[in-house]
């Protein structure tokens, strides 16, 4: 039935883009473009001054420049993308100074200053269009999230819980969407193959009409992924050298539309992302390589925002209403024991020979989520800003399509195999809160000074009240539980002083929080999670910066951040009561750490030629932890102390040539992951790695043009990090990233 309606609305998806491709040139033609804006092919030759002077608004819901906001923001254009070739947020952001990536089984993960992420664990909050687009089921970071449509992307490092809540703990990134005069009355196509059966179409196209503009966005995007012959747990656990071959194709499409109202209806606008999004586990779930070719999970989201902003950008008292609904289905096809094998079940650890005809367990789970925001700003004629604002959002489960397994994987059951290996249904996947909404009410306001405190000093004061409330069943006692309502209070100091227009000074005192998502919180009823207690604390992170933003002449910009990060409560898995026999599974609010660091940019725009070169540095001070059996680590770990990322783009002719390198530095583990079988595999360390991306595009006529893009040129042999289960279990292996990659692509614009 899902699968249908996957192809039921997939099959819509290419008809509508269909036609939209075919007809906007024909409207196109009516259009007066004496009125479009800004259009992406003049990105090269705007001055560079006027780049950095480009308004961002995520820092603090304004228009402001970079260097006004109170926040450490970079703003990621559209033209870098395409010069570059980031295709996602891990793109970016793996190149913006203060960020690196990880890696958590099948997915890549965002970490930042020290701090190491979860698939599931989303501290870094992804908005679109300035609503939350973040999911606790998914990834939102990688291919599934196509940037096809994305005007520019804006990067907060450090906190932005003050006005966004949960989950804005190491940082904010905001998708800004293109609309159609951003197009310039065009349509575009473009096509990708590569090795790896690597192959990826996008179109991009709108239309416009007296009441209302459109633009339409579609990419579909398949691989057969970095598949390799690596150990896996099963080296640790039987003492065997036998390597299999991993399992990681992938493919997604992202449908996107977006209506946006003119004339009577100006300041109206309605978006809705369609994804849908296919992937194997890569090495499995429990770090054990299925034996056969495993049939991929998926998981189909549909999206929708409902928005009013008072469209006149002079007006000085500015109100806006947003409405989100986001319904999701994730189908996972967990095959966490491969047949064929005699491996200590993993609840009670004893031998258990039922286990050689495996262990699989397959869920089908919808989630719906709904999100709404009030918000209110009034400019002053000093140019300072009052702004204020309410959010209400809601998670809602009511059940699994399906939840079926071979073993007895429920909680408070035996954990043994069903008789005759039969294939029964578990109860409910997130039990505790079936039928139990899970609310939120954020209250939320600030003040910009502007030139109230004179014109080259500007202060920001803002804070942010949040309250969480829900009910869940035990799954202890089986009783319903009224959970004392969960609050966070999120303020926020900042002081910019301007010495001229090339040279200003930031200082900024935050904080943020993280309330366990559902998937932390809730899973029973299932070997990936054995919690279900529902009473984990929120992370909670303070935050001290200074930074100087320097524009040493028109072609060059230096910016220099120092930092001092303090992270308690964090979420991980760890020991602790839990209604199974297994503590392994558990998470828990395991430790707090304090980091310090620096980071350094240098954006340059010479005629002809841009570029940029960053370095970040983040040490561990002190790492604790009130329960006696979680281990700490006072030095960094899972993290590179040292990251170099470089680019530079240059165009000739008909040319446009880029390279990019990154440098990782050393990666140390805890102690306890080091075991002389795990040392011998894999290292003691993650050793440092360089990488380099090239890419040369040319085009054919004004209208067409083709790119050969290479990752990893140097074909390097490195890894990310392996630190299953929060380090708890010594893995014999790091996830090794693929080696050289070659793409080719054709962009047709009509």
């Amino acid at each position: 039935m899902v699968k249908s309606l996957h192809h039921f609305i997939y099959t819509r998806i290419l008809l509508v883009s269909a036609c939209g491709f075919v007809c906007t040139p024909l409207v196109a033609q009516q259009q007066d473009t004496a009125k479009t804006s800004l259009q992406i092919k003049q990105m090269l030759a705007m001055p560079f001054e006027d780049l950095l002077n480009m308004p961002v608004s995520s820092g603090a819901k304004i228009a402001q420049t970079i260097s006004e906001s109170p926040c450490i923001v970079s703003l990621v254009t559209h033209d870098q993308m395409n010069q570059y070739q980031w295709q996602s947020l891990n793109d970016i952001a793996e190149e913006q100074a203060g960020f690196t990536l990880g890696q958590d089984r099948n997915s890549l993960v965002i970490d930042s200053r020290g701090i190491s992420d979860l698939s599931w664990s989303n501290r870094l909050l992804i908005l679109f269009d300035g609503v939350p687009f973040s999911s606790f089921q998914s990834s939102v970071t990688d291919d599934a999230l196509s940037l096809n449509m994305a005007k520019d992307v804006e990067v907060i490092r450090g906190p932005g819980s003050v006005l966004y809540g949960s989950e804005a703990v190491t940082g904010v990134m905001q998708v800004n969407s293109m609309s159609y005069s951003d197009l310039n009355g065009k349509s575009i196509v473009e096509l990708k193959g590569g090795n790896d059966a690597y192959h990826s179409i996008n179109i991009l196209t709108g239309a416009s009409g007296k009441y209302a503009d459109v633009i339409i966005s579609f990419n579909n995007t398949h691989t057969d992924g970095n598949e390799y012959q690596s150990y896996d747990l099963l080296t640790e656990l039987l003492g065997t050298t036998a390597k299999q071959m991993t399992q990681d194709e992938q493919g997604s499409s992202h449908f996107f539309a977006k209506i946006e109202g003119k004339d009577k209806l100006a300041g109206f606008s309605l978006s809705y992302h369609f994804q849908d999004y296919h992937f194997q586990m890569g090495h499995g779930f429990l770090d054990i390589i299925p034996t056969s070719n495993s049939e991929p999970s998926n998981v189909a989201r549909n999206y929708v925002v409902l928005k009013y902003v008072t469209p006149s950008a002079s007006a000085k008292f500015k109100h806006e209403y947003v409405l989100q609904y986001d319904y999701e289905v994730s189908s996972y096809n967990l095959q966490i024991i491969p047949s064929g094998i005699v491996v200590p079940n993993p609840r009670t650890g004893k031998p258990d020979s039922a286990l050689y005809a495996g262990l699989f367990e397959h869920y089908i789970t919808p989630v719906n989520s709904a999100f709404a925001r009030t918000q209110w700003t009034y400019l002053f004629d000093n140019k300072a800003t009052l702004l204020g604002g309410i959010e209400q959002s809601m998670v809602y489960y009511g059940g699994d399509i399906l939840h079926e397994s071979n073993y007895d994987l429920n909680t408070g059951g035996n954990f043994t195999a069903f008789p005759m290996g039969a294939i029964q249904n578990l109860n409910p996947l997130y039990q505790p809160i079936l039928g139990h909404p899970i609310n939120n009410t954020g209250f939320y306001g600030q003040f910009t000074s502007g030139r109230l405190l004179g014109k080259n000093l500007q202060a920001t004061l803002g804070a942010r009240y949040d309250i969480y409330y829900y009910n869940y069943n035990s799954p202890a006692t089986g009783k319903d539980t009224t959970r004392s309502p969960v609050t966070h209070f999120s303020p926020r100091a900042s002081l910019v002083y301007s010495v001229n227009k090339d040279l200003s000074f930031k200082a900024d005192i935050s904080n943020a929080f993280r309330l366990a998502s559902p998937f932390e919180q809730f899973i029973t009823n299932s070997l990936i999670s054995g919690t279900g207690r529902g009473n984990l604390s929120p992370e909670n992170l303070t935050d001290e910066e200074v930074s100087c933003d320097w524009t040493i002449n028109k072609m060059v910009n230096w910016r220099n951040t120092l930092f001092y990060s303090v992270y308690q409560n964090v979420i991980t898995y760890g020991p602790g009561p839990n209604p199974t026999p297994s503590p392994s599974y558990n998470f828990i609010n395991a430790l707090s750490s304090k980091q310090e660091g620096a980071e350094t940019e240098l954006h340059f725009y010479f005629p002809g030629l841009s570029g940029f070169i960053n370095y970040s540095y983040v040490k561990r001070i002190n790492e604790s932890s009130a329960n006696p059996y979680v281990i700490t680590n006072n030095s960094l770990v899972w993290y590179p102390t040292n990251v170099v990322n470089a680019g530079v783009s240059y165009p000739f002719k008909k040319f446009e040539l880029s390279i990019q390198g990154h440098y990782q530095g050393v990666v140390n583990r805890s102690p306890n992951e080091n075991t002389a079988l795990t040392d011998s595999l894999r290292g003691s360390s993650v050793k440092p790695w360089f990488t380099l991306d090239m890419n040369l595009n040319y085009h054919i006529t004004r209208n067409m043009e083709i790119r050969i893009a290479s990752t990893n040129i140097l074909n390097e042999q490195y890894a990310l990090v392996n630190n299953l289960f929060g380090g708890l279990i010594p893995v014999p292996f790091d996830y090794q990233q693929a080696g050289r990659r070659i793409i080719l692509s054709l962009k047709v614009t009509l």
